[in-house]
């Protein structure tokens, strides 16, 4: 299987190479700041419009979008029918295979939810549940780890003026994806914020999973 991830980063780079076409999706003008990025993952097939000709990047991300996205990036293996997965997957969803896909993998880990008090072994990935920009963070950091790119990069996060609201199991990821350029942080009435717990929209997943793909290329991903 991860011999089949590289030759689907190998050729998401190949294509990349390519001119990118861009998408007259009518809810992406021509001069939004993520135009550019919504065009990238719609070649690259890592996310669709919604129909009727719509991106909708203002919409949130759930958790069934987040994994489809990052089971596409490893090319899309297909699980067996009898494979283990998340207790509250009977089979029929339509990202069963991407979350299934994740379940041994730890890509997913932020998605999981276990119900307390628990006495018996339980794990619901809650595919319709919205997606934190510091969870998808999350994903594309085990992502890495999973696919063996280098993720030691670590940037002071001191400089953003939310900065004390960042949990101790949040740092090292966030750290990480500042670093490396991935999350930038956004303005708010001239503060410069992580803003890591509001939901993730359509167009900041796009810009995120852009500048991973060009961050990590086959000489870097190399399971």
């Amino acid at each position: 299987m991860k011999r089949l991830i590289s030759i689907a980063l190998a050729l998401a780079l190949v294509l990349s190479s390519l001119a990118v076409i861009a998408y007259a999706y009518t809810d992406v003008a021509e001069g939004a700041w993520y135009k550019i990025p919504v065009d990238y993952v719609t070649n690259q097939e890592l996310m669709v419009g919604v129909g009727g000709g719509e991106f909708a990047p203002d919409a949130l991300v759930s958790h069934a979008m987040a994994a489809t996205v990052a089971w596409r990036i490893c090319g899309s293996p297909r699980m067996a029918a009898d494979s283990n997965t998340y207790d509250d997957l009977s089979g029929e969803e339509w990202y069963w295979q991407a979350a299934t896909w994740g379940y041994p993998t730890g890509v997913f880990s932020d998605f999981c939810m276990a119900p307390e008090p628990s006495f018996e072994p339980y794990w619901a990935f809650d595919g319709e549940e919205n997606v934190r920009r510091v969870a998808f963070v999350g994903m594309l950091f085990r992502l890495a780890q999973y696919c063996g790119s280098a993720t030691e990069q670590r940037a002071d996060l001191s400089v953003f003026q939310d900065a004390d609201k960042v949990f101790s199991w949040e740092a090292e990821e966030l750290q990480w994806a500042v670093a490396v350029g991935i999350l930038r942080g956004s303005a708010d009435n001239g503060a410069l914020l992580l803003d890591h717990r509001r939901n993730i929209t359509r167009a900041e997943a796009a810009a995120m999973l852009m500048r991973f793909c060009e961050l990590y290329d086959t000489a870097a991903v190399q399971p």
